[in-house]
């Protein structure tokens, strides 16, 4: 827990503007809640022997079915109304860049340190949103958090340098490709669905995402981590 409570005050110490808050604080109440989980230990070992973090960029995998047991699923299900996929986000991330929601919740198990940067739909002006918005959490390795499906996240920022491992459990096929035959954008909303049940914007600078057409609804400072 110290070694944890250093590496915090570190974070603190190099982001002075971005007032980095603990995971634990009341305030992220707000944005989800801390899952004591009885697989948790279970989830974190797939982790650690069977992902790697790139050594550049994210690599992002939906689902793993091979992780599928019932003991995890009977456990996690009670947080979802659909059948679920387990899969996970590793990577080198240090900018806020986007944030998506989906309709339904999110948990991620952290098998390091990471920290998210988190606001809420109803921070959105036609969805727009200033990124004085957002709020930034420290998450501790070994930690679960479930995020409500109004909260405005993307990929966890990693807080040393090797970068981070996190599983994603979220509804089955969220974040898998939308089918070719999906028609034209009905409204607004629909015009932010970049994969299925995945609403994203992105900050101007993110050009990988504007260039496949993701809005660039985010101004402001575009964060960046320093760690």
């Amino acid at each position: 827990m110290e070694k944890q409570n250093n590496r915090l005050m570190q974070l603190i110490k190099l982001n002075p503007s971005l007032n980095i808050i603990s995971v634990n604080d009341s305030s992220f109440e707000k944005y989800g809640k801390i899952l004591n989980l009885n697989c948790k230990k279970d989830l974190i070992k797939k982790m650690e022997e069977d992902t790697e973090i790139p050594q550049t960029g994210n690599v992002y995998v939906p689902y793993v079915r091979n992780w599928e047991n019932e003991n995890i699923i009977n456990e996690l299900s009670q947080y979802y109304e659909e059948k679920i996929e387990l899969g996970y986000c590793n990577g080198q991330n240090v900018m806020l860049n986007a944030l998506e929601w989906h309709n339904c919740n999110e948990i991620d198990v952290f098998a390091t340190d990471a920290l998210l940067f988190l606001a809420k739909t109803q921070d959105l002006e036609n969805y727009q949103l200033n990124s004085n918005q957002i709020k930034a959490f420290f998450v501790e390795k070994g930690t679960s958090v479930l995020l409500y499906n109004d909260t405005l996240h993307f990929s966890p920022c990693k807080t040393e340098k090797t970068g981070f491992k996190t599983m994603i459990i979220l509804s089955d096929q969220t974040n898998t490709d939308l089918e070719e035959n999906t028609t034209k954008p009905e409204n607004y909303l629909d015009s932010l669905l970049l994969k299925k049940n995945k609403y994203i914007i992105c900050h101007k600078e993110a050009e990988n995402l504007t260039k496949q057409g993701v809005k660039a609804n985010i101004i402001g400072e575009n964060f960046c981590l320093n760690i």
